[in-house]
């Protein structure tokens, strides 16, 4: 006799369905699987409230009569008017992109109970607060517990103009500043190690960028689209491949400065950066390699700051003839291991000690007497704030500004009063009378394509006091900060030499509290301070 056994198989779908519901005067769009309730689904098709709902919303904890666990991707989309979404305590996933297309100052607030995220100033984050999930606009400091700026983070923030990240993150997600195209300073902690791909990527408010030492990650496209991104520092990540590799602008990079610390720069490492003028190496580089400089039309001066390195072949090959290499005095390889004795070219190319326009056989003639030869216009001038705010803090005080307490920024400073320029000092740009003209008078009081902190123009003879080159924008005064035994060193640059230098007067300034009305001569311990400014004025 034979057994029949029969084996039933029941498959249970889970039965997913778009619904709205009318809460507290706003109608919910929710989809429903296995029992719980989602607000959006990936389109602005499935946004979870009208794109007209303005002012503060609650997600209900329930709809449909199932708990509310995820808000989903566009969920949000283009809620501009929205100023702030409360999250209940039923929440357990929230997409990266669940708020494309809404203000910067939209606060996300979370309900305390909430076992997975929490929100500080109106800022989402993990439950832990080292994942900063969705940040603000205004005056607010990231937390120091954070460690990640997640994924889309500040994407699309236009109001968005400068960021101080805080010293204890160590990686930037995709896309997380992307869009936020008023973005014109961002301040890199020292312990960045990752940045995600098209992390910034259109942000073309950025001129210059300082990126640290700690990087051994970029993502592509990370700085896509920064088209008036000028002046970048970079570290041995980048120094061991291309300059195009990390940036697609990198044919309108006008300054580049090689991180101290850095050993190595790899063959073909600027190669056809056209726009590029200058290049800073510092004493630490032992190797050059092949045909790092090739077709650099543009480029003027490389100034090496320590000893001669090995290099590779044909390292300026396609470079201007007139390129001049600067080394420091007394350093020792350029000619036989003998200081301050150098060949009439290095690798082909011009070299000197020194700097451009920093005294060499001529002089400057600013006595204004004598012959003629060395005349000069006097003008009087007001006081200009220069463009230039540090691109980087001193880690152990580097708290945002909030109350009584800052992170330590640096502004440069000229001072006007009456100046006495000579002539001769426009004979050291070759294109100063093609830019400015033939008549000296007039072109001090030409602009140059510079502009201060509030986007004032600048002019040719500010460049005179700073000791700055007028036909090229990237050269600008420039203040630096470090840690030296637990207390902020301000230094400043162009370092000009001994006799130009005892021509200016250069003070050092400090505040507390940025609020302090007045700003105080820093005579001595810097550490009483968290905010520095520098200014150069000519001495009478």
């Amino acid at each position: 006799m034979k057994k029949i056994v029969t084996i039933c198989i029941i498959w249970i779908s889970s039965v997913v369905h778009a619904a709205t519901q009318y809460v507290d005067g706003i109608t919910w769009t929710y989809t429903v699987a296995n029992g719980k309730a989602s607000i959006g689904n990936g389109s602005s098709a499935s946004r979870a409230v009208s794109v007209l709902t303005s002012g503060g919303v609650t997600i209900p904890d329930s709809l449909g009569g199932c708990p509310v666990v995820s808000i989903r991707s566009c969920a949000f989309d283009n809620c501009s008017s929205l100023t702030s979404v409360t999250v209940p305590s039923s929440v357990t996933s929230i997409d990266s992109y669940a708020f494309p297309g809404c203000s910067g100052s939209l606060a996300i607030y979370v309900s305390e109970a909430n076992p997975a995220y929490l929100s500080v100033n109106g800022m989402l984050l993990s439950k832990d607060g080292t994942v900063l999930i969705r940040g603000i606009v205004g005056d607010v400091a990231i937390p120091d517990t954070v460690t990640t700026i997640g994924d889309s983070a500040f994407r699309g923030f236009r109001e968005l103009s400068c960021v101080s990240i805080p010293e204890n993150v160590a990686i930037i997600g995709a896309r997380a500043f992307a869009g936020c195209d008023g973005l014109a300073t961002v301040m890199l902690s020292n312990n960045i190690k990752s940045i995600g791909e098209n992390a910034f990527g259109g942000c073309s408010g950025l001129t210059m960028l300082d990126i640290p030492e700690s990087v051994t990650s970029i993502g592509s496209l990370a700085f896509s689209g920064c088209s008036d991104l000028k002046s970048v520092t970079i570290p041995q990540y980048i120094c061991s491949s291309k300059l195009s590799a990390v940036f697609d602008s990198y044919k309108a990079i006008t300054n580049v400065s090689v991180r101290l610390g850095v050993t190595l720069i790899s063959d073909s490492c600027f190669a056809n950066c056209l726009a590029m003028q200058s290049v800073t190496i510092p004493s630490t580089v032992t190797r050059i390699g092949d045909l790092t400089f090739k077709d650099c039309s543009s480029l003027k001066s490389v100034f090496m700051e320590g000893d001669a390195p090995d290099v590779g072949s044909n390292i300026y090959n396609g470079t201007p003839r007139s390129l001049v290499t600067y080394v420091k005095d007394g350093s020792i390889g350029w000619a036989g291991g003998i200081s301050s004795v150098l060949p009439e070219d290095w690798n082909g190319r011009g070299i000197a000690v020194g700097s451009p326009g920093g005294g060499g056989e001529s002089g400057d003639g600013d006595s204004g007497g004598g012959s003629g030869a060395s005349s000069s216009v006097c003008l009087t001038v007001t006081n200009v704030v220069v463009h230039y705010v540090l691109n980087s803090v001193v880690p152990e005080i580097a708290v945002p500004v909030s109350g009584d307490t800052g992170f330590v920024t640096v502004v440069t400073e000229i001072k006007g009063g009456a100046v006495a320029i000579p002539e001769t000092w426009a004979q050291n740009y070759p294109s100063f009378s093609g830019k400015f003209g033939d008549d000296f008078s007039s072109a001090l009081t030409k602009e140059t394509g510079k502009k201060d902190l509030q986007g004032n123009p600048l002019l040719v003879w500010q460049d005179y006091v700073a000791g700055t080159d007028p036909t090229d924008e990237a050269d600008v005064f420039r203040a630096s900060i470090a840690l030296v035994d637990g207390a902020p060193q301000i230094s400043y640059t162009p370092e000009l030499n001994e006799s130009e230098t005892a021509k200016r007067k250069y003070t050092i300034y400090g505040k507390s509290k940025l609020q302090d009305a007045e700003w105080s001569v820093v005579d001595g311990d810097a550490a009483n301070y968290n905010f520095f400014k520098v200014t150069v004025e000519m001495r009478r």
